[in-house]
């Protein structure tokens, strides 16, 4: 199955990194901000500290604005920096933008915007210099009842790699065993020698009963005993999807998982129907990776079903900063009243402490 060439073996290997974004926006308004028109060139007014979180990495900001600007070399301007209260050790790449906004007519209209520029946070770096627009046509065209409104949108980019071989080339070890993952792979496409067929709806899988079950204990007990399964050699599934099944035997054969970024939900499911450990926690990884207010009332009702404690500890870290704006959601409501007590009552008490 593996080729040969003058420098040794040669295989066929692949790969998948997923770019996954995450989005915050923070509004900060400031009253009575026309009585700052005559500060002495330096002062600045302070936004409350906001914390945002990125793959379980807290950051804690605060915004500056110098209404005369921050120095003698931006007396015309009214100037916005990026205070950095706390972040994880090492530098975080960010992509963040300032904007003024005004009500006009009702609705809400992007009157100045410093367009989206590359941060890096750095822990021990304070200040980030941001933005600066004229004074004059802040205090002049962009004040709505002497109050301004500065919306600051923040953008971590994060690279998760789903599949493929981390093996050094130059290990024979990595290489032999990275050979056997993709081997065993290929056995799922080979019909020829499988001994037993794993039916779901229309769809047939040809597989290998020393393989199932020495990698799933449910596959297992199935063919341990003298079931019907284990005497027609025939395994049927009628409530399983094919493709949530194709993935789920993928995994057993080769340990990684083709298409995790779209299916995690389903494949936790599945994880936990089959006693699938590591899968379980491969899914556990991609859900909290994607945790936001879309979809925090779906994963605590994952929490509900499978009682995991990575998700339950991530989606309750992530209503402690986010609490205001889930329960700002119109589907708040519903997703409490789907929730069990125990579960309820944990959501409850980190809501009820935010300040």
């Amino acid at each position: 199955m593996n080729r040969t060439d003058e420098h040794g073996p040669f295989f066929n290997k692949s790969g998948k990194t997923s770019i996954q974004i995450n989005e915050f926006t923070y509004r900060w308004v400031i009253e009575n901000v026309i009585h700052c028109r005559d500060d002495q060139n330096g002062e600045c007014i302070l936004s409350p500290t906001f914390s945002m979180y990125n793959r379980n990495d807290k950051f804690v900001f605060q915004l500056k604005a110098y209404p005369t600007g921050r120095n003698e070399y931006y007396n015309s301007y009214f100037c916005l920096d990026l205070k950095v209260i706390s972040c994880p050790t090492g530098t975080t790449k960010v992509a963040a933008e300032i904007c003024i906004i005004k009500e006009i007519n009702s609705q809400e209209a992007i009157c100045k915007t410093e367009k989206m520029v590359n941060l890096f946070i750095t822990r021990g770096v304070s200040d980030i210099q941001h933005a600066s627009f004229l004074n004059k046509d802040v205090f002049d065209k962009y004040l709505s009842d002497d109050s301004l409104t500065i919306k600051f949108r923040i953008r971590f980019r994060n690279s998760i790699t789903y599949a493929g071989s981390q093996a050094n080339p130059d290990s024979a070890s990595a290489i032999s065993k990275q050979s056997i993952l993709e081997d065993f792979g290929l056995l799922l496409k080979v019909p020829k020698f499988s001994d037993v067929t794993v039916v779901v709806g229309d769809k047939e899988f040809p597989t290998h009963k020393n393989i199932l079950s020495a990698r799933c204990r449910v596959f297992a007990a199935m063919f341990d005993h003298e079931m019907k399964e284990s005497k027609e050699n025939v395994v049927k599934f009628d409530k399983e999807d094919p493709v949530i099944m194709a993935e789920v035997l993928h995994f057993i054969y080769t340990g990684n998982v083709r298409n995790i970024g779209k299916l995690a939900t389903d494949l936790l499911a599945a994880a936990d129907r089959y006693h699938l450990d590591a899968l379980r926690l491969m899914c556990e990884e991609a859900v909290i990776a994607k945790l936001s207010l879309e979809n925090v009332g779906e994963i605590l009702k994952l929490v509900d079903l499978y009682e995991t404690t990575r998700l339950h500890k991530s989606a309750m870290t992530f209503l402690a900063t986010y609490g205001s704006e889930f329960a700002a959601t119109e589907d708040y409501d519903a997703i409490m009243k789907s929730l069990s007590p125990a579960s309820l009552l944990k959501v409850t008490k980190v809501l009820m402490q935010r300040p």
